[in-house]
């Protein structure tokens, strides 16, 4: 067991009840939404943030679509990324999630030590919010499942999660040393697995051609992952993008 602390990690992320945020707020983040209960399968979605910098894992239809009615401009719908349970089923074992006010982040883990130990030593960091799905261990035996992959990334205080070979191999290649591979955490059904074909290349650009902070962002995040900061937007190697736009952090 591998655990970066006092900041353990953060990964899909979220804070602000989605029931809305005051006015003058920082930009509201996912919040926790009780999941149906149920048996079979449900989709996991994923969302990026060019605010946070990470990501955000939901298998709530509800909570999903509150965020992009709520905070479209925060985060960007990325789509169903996988499959899991939203109750327990044999051989399956909970995922559970915290929060991070200090990270703005979640953190997800399957083994029952990692969060014991999160909620004995650093509570005052990580709020405890339960099970957010069902998946199996990463030496499961269950047929037809697939793994997840985790990273930690230390210059933006987040995990990253993927259930893509692809996605976790260009990670690999492309940044090892802005992102640790921390291999496979869990387990998911395969046939829930989504995979995205690789954009293709984009013409040059720089930051004049961007109204805004968030459309240079948007263009950043949807191209760094394949081909990195071909554009080279991001000129102090943050990961954020022409930071003399209107509206950047």
């Amino acid at each position: 067991m591998r655990i970066h602390l006092p900041r353990v990690a953060a990964a899909l992320v979220s804070a602000l009840a989605l029931a809305g945020a005051p006015a003058g707020a920082q930009p509201a983040v996912p919040g926790a939404v009780p999941l149906e209960a149920s048996s079979a399968t449900v989709p996991v979605y994923r969302f990026w943030s060019p605010t946070f910098q990470g990501h955000f894992y939901t298998a709530d239809a509800v909570e999903r679509d509150k965020i992009i009615a709520q905070w479209g401009r925060d985060w960007t719908y990325e789509g169903q990324r996988y499959s899991a349970h939203s109750t327990q089923v044999a051989g399956s074992v909970p995922l559970y999630r915290f929060w991070s006010d200090r990270y703005k982040g979640h953190f997800f883990t399957a083994e029952e030590g990692e969060k014991n130990l999160v909620i004995e030593k650093w509570s005052d960091t990580w709020s405890f919010e339960g099970v957010a799905y069902y998946v199996f261990p990463p030496n499961s035996s269950i047929p037809d499942t697939s793994p997840v992959f985790r990273f930690w990334g230390a210059g933006v205080s987040h995990h990253f999660y993927t259930a893509s070979n692809a996605e976790r191999d260009n990670v690999i290649s492309r940044w090892p040393n802005t992102w640790s591979y921390e291999s496979e955490r869990f387990r998911v059904p395969s046939d829930g697995m989504v995979s995205d074909p690789v954009p293709p290349r984009p013409s040059d650009v720089d930051c004049s051609d961007f109204a805004t902070w968030a459309d240079a962002q948007s263009y950043f995040g949807k191209y760094y992952a394949y081909y990195g900061d071909i554009a080279r937007l991001d000129a102090d190697g943050d990961l954020i993008a022409c930071e003399g736009l209107p509206g950047a952090p």
